[in-house]
């Protein structure tokens, strides 16, 4: 017998994969659309702050939205402690994080690897092995997010894991993700500078997943239980909870997850991107400092309550790492199931685009491009070199293809938790490398190596390696005996210790990893170019010319010059510095000093200049010709670099124009001279920026009357170093754009752009706005005449069907009390049997018009449903009541299961759909039973409606909802309407109906409706009945305005003896009144002449002329305000067509 969880799960919702797949690529298309939206959104812009801050919360991938619900479960963590880590690191390491950012801005980082290595010295062979280590971090952590959205996908399908490669999930998402990542990223994302519109799409991303799993709380907390408090009340005494919870980790656990969440909210390569290198103001860490802590606390504060809860319904045994998609299918509510999907999507395709673009950046910076391009040419001269783009490209695809190889034969089996530790181990082997070479310039590159050597040798042993054994790709015998039989070295008990993996590779490889940092670092020699890279790090500096005099001649400055930057440019630095005639050999001048450093630092950097300076003043022991040949070849670069920008810079659009503090120009390229027409000669080097103002001015490209008064303002504008921006339109037409800036050391960069096409588009857009808007408003205009005639055309309906209700019924009704009347006066069984026949027909003929104006009403839109809290136990008792009578009439058991709860429903309309289910079942049972139960699902419940009749073939199930459709057994008599009104008020009242049938042994016709709070039932006492035969001596007043209907009545009641006067207006009823008329009750009719009511003239009667006795109004309208008037008012209600049974029985009650 299955259990109540198990149940659940079999009878919940399962969802197509067609659907996942459009809603997949829907979110994909909005995402790329945000991402193209935020290129608009620079450093300055309002939003900039929250989208920075926002980015950063990728590091909760499909772990954070899946995995640390398992760790919650298992050891009771209120919050994940990754989070607790990155929470210290925000909060109280701040400054170590401001001064990596201070480091990256600076150098222009590109990624971890690239920072590391610089620091040490630019070391390549650091470079290298940081980009392997983490490469081997990435691939477990890409497989975590495989495994996490493949696995959501076959529970939300239904579908098992296939072993076929080709029909796994996890290959389709790896190559939706691969594809994703190469339309949207490699053809738009630079390494070298922000790409804001990546940044807006993570920040939509984070936003995401963090409504959707707050939605999955919110729904779980008070939807599925009453509140967080009962969870907890509820666990505590689980055998499921207490059953998972004896798996749990020991407390030291807890503080060594903190310490890898630290280390990977530093390290990891994602993370280390957008922290730094999509930084683009140094201010938005301070927004983010409180803003991402406060969105990790939203992301983890509701793991344990939703872990225990899904370990309840679910059971100790079901798969916990996915109890947020599983707790809303097992409820039934797709629409919660496909939004914890998406948000576990979302999370997966953040983290995988990321890191696959920054390891693809990596891979290529540090890898394939020197590996390439260090290459000799082939002899006949033609390149055979791969460009960068087409070889990040091809990284981004192996790192994918190395995560799904990893997850499909290596990391399937193993928890989402456990890839994600694995991946955090291993990345915080950087850490004591980046922190520690960041607090001291003792630790050199040798340290660093070593240590990173080391940690991720001591990582693969204790964690990597035991997967490998348990993938069945190594020997799994060393595992427990360990190498060489000796046990103390075995992974999983290393040295005695009895934890679990991730706890002992953690503190072995960290341990291990800092103390080789610094042994080595300690007794290794440090590079001098290392140790003045360090200085930069540290923010130190090397003694100052000032504080240290330099002691150089006049010929060793012009020796170093002509060294580095030839001899023409030694001739002139002399010419230029030395206004007086100097002896070769005379101590240079202090202005000829600092000439040589600025000579030299225009070649060689400022770095490389000081070094050299320093060498050659100090006569220190490194050698003057060593240090010229390391600087050869720096001189070598920067004159290549110099060149290429200097190309790069005249073949750009724009044209581009520098002036100095002095305000005199110093650079420029063609375009600017083109822009201007400039005549050759004009614009050279040190040219006066004032000179080139007034031939603007002069040449009238800028109106102004006072041309030396308009000079002086300009040139005082830029020496305020004010940014501006601007446009002017040329004499040709032409616009030009000019934007300037000032430069950190005085002086002005100043760009200009011809956006003459761009103006242009721009009026014309302005124009079709204005033409579309006036359209728009044309339109909306119709569309609310339009809305008006159709407000004015359901008024009309309404008023129809509630003259079709009233005037259609009445005849009606009369013919049926007339025939009531016959077959009661008749003696003979002839006459009897012929009146029956005739009621029979009237009261079928009554049944058909009213389905189809109920019918009618349906379709149209009349009715409403009015939701309120309804108990079951009120409303099943009386239909089962009613269905009990039917079924005894036809030789059936009709069984009724009673329940105390309580739905949220229309009343009156839900009575109708189970009264129609009722007369349904009881109608083609021919023997058997039939039964009315309620059957409770999650936060829903259903009334179900069971027979043993004739069942219904599947090919008909479908057309049994249709007008006029019945069963194949035709010789009941029914209209073919019932189950058709069924369908539509189901519709209306948004509850799902759903049928099970079996030809030949039954149907089952179920209504799910959602639980509502219990409610309080006013228990009456039940009046005793009443024998009495005969009213003699009664009277009653009839009001009606429908002549037969008030015949048939009066002949009714003058039926069981009892005086009627019978009338059709109020002005009647008053007469009969005044001529001494004495009611013992008043029988009126709702919907009288002239708009009157019955209640009003009731009113009258018992305000003027004290009229107090019982009131009944009968209607054929079935409107509840109606029936709610006549109520308020303290009358009875009817409704027609009268029955004379339920009249008598209401009369026998009114007149004792």
């Amino acid at each position: 017998m299955m259990t109540t969880p198990e149940l659940m799960i079999l009878n919940g919702s399962s969802i197509g994969l067609g659907t996942i797949a459009a809603l997949s690529l829907i979110y994909l298309l909005i995402l790329f659309s945000v991402g193209v939206f935020g290129r608009r959104i620079n450093s300055k812009h309002p939003l900039a702050p929250w989208v920075f801050s926002f980015a950063l919360s990728i590091y909760c991938t499909s772990w954070a939205f899946y995995g640390v619900t398992a760790q919650a479960a298992v050891n009771g963590w209120w919050m994940p402690p990754t989070y607790i880590g990155s929470f210290l690191l925000f909060w109280f390491g701040f400054k170590l994080v401001a001064r990596i950012a201070l480091a990256c801005r600076r150098y222009r980082i590109t990624s971890v690897a690239d920072f590391i290595a610089t620091r040490f010295g630019h070391s390549r062979v650091l470079a290298v092995i940081t980009t392997l280590i983490l490469l081997m971090s990435v691939i477990p952590y890409i497989a975590l997010q495989l495994q996490a959205v493949s696995t959501s996908i076959n529970t939300l399908v239904s579908s098992t894991p296939n072993d076929s490669w080709y029909t796994d999930t996890g290959l389709y998402v790896s190559l939706w993700m691969a594809v994703f990542a190469l339309l949207f990223v490699s053809r738009s994302a630079k390494a070298h500078q922000p790409n804001p519109g990546l940044m807006t799409a993570i920040a939509f991303e984070s936003l995401v997943k963090l409504l959707a799993l707050l939605a999955i709380a919110a729904f779980v907390f008070w939807g599925m239980y009453d509140g967080v408090g009962q969870i907890f009340q509820l666990s505590a005494n689980s055998p499921a909870v207490q059953q998972l919870q004896q798996k749990a980790l020991p407390a030291h656990t807890f503080w060594l997850h903190v310490l890898l969440g630290f280390a990977a909210t530093l390290c990891l390569p994602r993370q280390f991107h957008v922290t730094f290198v999509e930084n683009q103001h140094l201010g938005h860490l301070r927004s983010a400092r409180w803003i991402f802590p406060l969105y990790l606390l939203l992301m983890g504060m509701f793991t344990l309550p939703l872990a225990l809860a899904g370990v309840m319904l679910l059971g100790a045994d079901a798969n916990i790492d996915l109890v947020i998609l599983q707790l809303p299918l097992a409820a039934q509510r797709t629409d919660m199931a496909l939004l914890a999907y998406l948000g576990g999507f979302s999370a997966a395709t953040s983290m995988v685009v990321v890191a696959t673009v920054v390891l693809g950046i990596m891979i290529t910076n540090e890898l394939l491009a020197p590996l390439l391009y260090r290459t000799a040419a082939p002899q006949s001269g033609q390149t055979r070199h791969i460009k960068v783009a087409t070889l990040r490209r091809i990284a981004m695809l192996t790192v994918m293809a190395l995560g799904y190889v990893y997850y499909r034969w290596i990391g399937t089996a193993t928890g989402l938790a456990q890839l994600g530790l694995m991946a955090f181990a291993l990345v915080a082997q950087l850490a004591p490398a980046l922190i520690l070479g960041l607090l001291s310039r003792n630790i050199n590159r040798q340290g660093a190596i070593a240590g990173l050597c080391g940690g991720a040798a001591a990582w693969a042993y204790i964690i990597l390696l035991p997967e490998l054994s348990r993938a069945g790709l190594i020997g799994s015998s060393w595992l427990v005996q360990g190498p060489f039989g000796i046990s103390q070295l075995s992974p999983q008990q290393l040295f005695g210790f009895n934890a679990d993996v991730i706890s002992i590779g953690t503190l072995v490889s960290l341990s291990l990893n800092c103390l080789l940092v610094l042994l080595v670092s300690r007794f290794s020699v440090t590079r001098v170019g290392e140790w003045l890279e360090s200085g930069r790090f540290l923010r130190t500096q090397l003694s100052s010319p000032a504080n240290r005099p330099l002691n150089l001649s006049v010929q060793d400055c012009y020796l170093l010059v002509k060294r580095f930057a030839g001899e023409k440019e030694a001739r002139r630095f002399l010419q230029r510095n030395l206004k007086e005639p100097h002896e070769l050999q005379q101590q240079a001048p202090a202005n000829l000093l600092q000439a040589a450093e600025r000579s030299l630092a225009a070649v060689v950097g400022g770095a490389s200049m000081r070094l050299i300076m320093d060498a050659s003043g100090r006569h220190a022991a490194l050698p003057l010709e060593s240090v010229a040949r390391f600087v050869d070849e720096a001189s070598q670069v920067f004159q290549f670099n110099q060149a290429l920008l200097r190309s790069t810079i005249d073949n750009i659009s724009q044209g581009i124009s520098v002036v100095d503090a002095d305000l005199r120009l110093i650079a420029w390229n063609q375009r600017y001279i083109d822009m201007f027409s400039y005549p050759a000669g004009l614009v050279e080097v040190g040219k006066p920026v004032a000179d080139v103002i007034r031939y603007n001015l002069q040449r009238g490209l800028i109106d102004s009357e006072d041309i030396e008064a308009e000079i002086q303002k300009r040139l005082s504008y830029l020496k305020q170093g004010s940014a501006y921006k601007f446009q002017r339109r040329q004499q040709d037409g032409s616009v030009l754009e000019m934007q300037g800036n000032p430069l950190p050391g005085g002086g002005f960069v100043t760009t200009y752009s011809d956006v003459s096409a761009f103006i242009n588009t721009q009026q014309q857009l302005e124009l079709r706005v204005a033409e579309r808007t006036q359209a728009l408003q044309q339109l909306n205009e119709q569309l609310q005449q339009a809305q008006q005639k159709i407000e004015a055309s359901t008024q009309a309906k309404t008023r129809f069907f509630a003259a079709a209700s009233h005037d259609l019924m009445q005849p009606f009704n009369a013919s049926a009390l007339f025939a009531s009347l016959l077959r009661d006066k008749q003696t003979t069984p002839e006459l009897k049997q012929l009146s029956q026949n005739l009621i029979s027909s009237l009261n079928s003929a009554e049944e058909l018009l009213g389905a189809i104006l109920e019918l009618t009403k349906l379709d149209s839109g009349v009715i409403s449903a009015q939701p309120q809290s309804v108990s079951l136990c009120a409303l099943l008792d009386d239909i089962a009541r009613d269905a009990a009578v039917l079924a005894e009439e036809k030789g059936l058991t009709l069984r009724y299961v009673p329940s105390k709860l309580a739905v949220t429903t229309d009343r009156k309309l839900l009575k109708r759909v189970i009264q129609n289910l009722l007369a349904n079942a009881i109608r083609y049972t021919a023997t058997g039973k039939v039964v009315l139960g309620v059957k409770r699902r999650g936060a829903n419940l259903q009334i179900c409606v069971l027979d043993t009749g004739i069942g219904i073939a599947a090919q008909d199930q479908q057309r049994i909802f249709e007008e006029f459709q019945q069963g194949e057994q035709q010789d009941q008599r029914g209209l073919g309407l019932g189950l058709a009104i069924a369908s539509r008020i189901t519709t209306i009242l948004g509850h799902a109906l759903t049928l099970w049938s079996v030809p030949g042994k039954g149907s089952c016709f179920s209504v799910t409706l959602p639980l509502a709070a219990p409610v309080e039932l006013t228990t009456s006492v039940a009046a005793k009945p009443d024998t009495l035969a005969s009213f003699t001596g009664k009277a009653i007043l009839l009001l009606d305005n429908e002549p037969q209907l008030r015949s048939a009545v009066a002949e009714l009641l003058r039926s069981w003896q009892i005086e009627v006067i019978a009338v059709g207006q109020p002005s009647e009823a008053l007469q009969a009144l005044q001529q001494g008329f004495k009611p013992d009750a008043l029988l009126f009719d709702y919907h009288l002449d002239n708009n009157a009511t019955g209640v009003e003239v009731a009113e009258q009667l018992a305000a003027h002329f004290g009229v107090n006795v019982p009131v009944v109004i009968h209607s054929a309208d079935h409107n509840e305000a109606i029936r709610e008037h006549a109520l308020n008012a303290g009358y009875y209600f009817l409704l027609k067509p009268l029955k004379p049974a339920a009249l008598k029985k209401l009369f026998q009650r009114l007149l004792r």
